[in-house]
């Protein structure tokens, strides 16, 4: 069983498909709040994860994005 890809072209596994649907439902979940609350902060962060999701899926993903993106959430989830 593999937790991500380890290099450019392999498959995506079942865990994968499972991160970025969860990614591209924070993101809904941020638009949505910053739409209805009037708050763009809530855009923007919504935005960066669809980036984060589009980036997954081409050959600029790597590993160290995996640190990045985990600094990311955790920094939201502090602020």
């Amino acid at each position: 069983m593999s937790l991500g890809r380890t290099r450019h072209g392999e498959r995506e596994t079942m865990y994968d498909w499972l991160v970025a649907l969860l990614a591209v439902g924070l993101a809904g979940i941020h638009v949505y709040l910053g739409v209805t609350a009037d708050e763009p902060q809530f855009l923007v962060v919504g935005g960066l994860f669809l980036v984060g999701v589009l980036f997954f899926f081409t050959g600029y993903w790597r590993a160290i994005l995996y640190l990045l993106a985990a600094v990311y959430v955790g920094t939201l989830g502090v602020l």
